[in-house]
This record gives structure tokens, C-alpha cells and sequence, in this order.
């Protein structure tokens, strides 16, 4: 596997702009770069129950399959981050010891890593293209940079019509640009 940077867990935003996304902000161990995943609310959610130790969550799914995996004498487990593909990141569950892959969402890993105790990478082209500066007060703030290559098709058309509106032509083309590239890499329907 190629080269990869060890993240954890940062916390959570809202999009400005889309009530049922937010952000899940990964940082590097130095907390000085981040890369943010889309991720619906209902996920946000799922990680606040955990992060809350909420009552009945040992019988949910990810926590059943993490026990099992902890129990397992026959691989150690981590998960990697590893392409972004049209706004979407996904992931794999790997085996470091047969080294077996399992693709998964990369939300759903991340999830599925804290509560199985898994360590969480980024491949380490993916993290130089993808992260962003990060510090503290950013994260208080909600001021987090994201690539636009993250953002939904719905959200690039706001973000379109939200440059427009402030005449921002530079921001505005770069946007246009990556919903062109999305439309041409799609399979025309027959």
C-alpha cells in the first residue's frame, strides 16, 4: 500500500447552505493540516451517540462487528482513506496481516474505525491534494477550508450562483471548471 499519514477524529461542522450536510474534519497528529469529508446528518448523529456514550449503542452494528474484530486473533485491522471520486471519498478496510480489502464509504469507515479502536490513515497523494491549514480557532469558528472537488453536485451550483452574485469571475470559473470535468466523466445515459 502506498504511503499514508495517520489522522483522528477533530470534530464536526455544518455547510453553510445545505441543512442536511456537515463536515467531518480530520487532522493530521501535528493538528496543523485537516481534510474534510461530506457527511450527511443523520451520520454526524451516529458519531454524537458515540462520542456521547449514549445507552443501547453496544447492540448497534458497528459496535457488534468492532467487538469482533478485537476478538479476532487472525488480523489487525486499519482503515485507509483512499480516493475521491465526483465529491465522494472512499475508503478500505484493510487487514495488515493478509493484507485482504474491504471498500467501504470512507464516513462509514470512520465511524466503524473509532468504535473498534482502529487507526484511521489518508493515502499520502490524496492528503497532499485534499488537506487544507488547520488550527484550533478555525475549527471553534466553522471557518474550514474545503476543496471544491468535495462538494455535492447541488452545493457546486450554489457555490456557482453564490460567486456570480459576487462577481467573484476567478472563484466562479474554477467552479464551472469542476462541474464540467464531473459532467464529462459521467457515462452518457442511452
Amino acid at each position: 500500500m502506498n504511503s499514508k499519514i495517520e489522522v483522528h477524529i477533530e470534530g464536526f461542522t455544518d455547510v453553510v447552505g445545505d441543512e442536511d450536510l456537515g463536515l467531518l474534519i480530520l487532522a493530521n497528529d501535528k493538528n496543523d493540516r485537516q481534510i474534510s469529508l461530506p457527511c450527511e446528518q443523520d451520520m454526524l448523529r451516529e458519531f454524537v451517540r458515540r462520542m456521547h456514550h449514549e445507552d443501547g449503542n453496544e447492540h448497534r452494528l458497528p459496535e457488534v462487528l468492532g467487538g469482533i474484530l478485537q476478538r479476532d486473533t487472525l488480523g489487525h485491522y486499519e482503515v485507509v482513506i483512499n480516493a475521491l471520486k465526483d465529491g465522494k471519498y472512499s475508503a478500505l478496510i484493510v487487514n495488515e496481516d493478509t493484507l485482504d480489502l474491504a471498500p467501504v464509504r470512507a464516513t462509514d469507515a470512520v465511524l466503524f474505525a473509532y468504535v473498534a479502536h482502529l487507526k484511521i490513515f489518508v493515502e499520502s497523494t490524496l492528503w497532499l491534494h485534499q488537506s487544507a491549514p488547520f488550527s484550533e480557532q478555525d475549527s471553534k469558528t466553522g471557518r474550514l477550508g474545503i476543496p471544491i472537488n468535495v462538494l455535492s453536485d447541488d452545493l457546486l451550483r450554489k457555490a456557482l450562483d453564490d460567486a456570480i452574485r459576487r462577481e467573484d469571475y476567478e472563484a466562479a470559473s474554477h467552479i464551472r471548471d469542476e462541474i464540467n470535468q464531473r459532467k464529462k466523466n459521467k457515462p452518457e445515459k442511452s
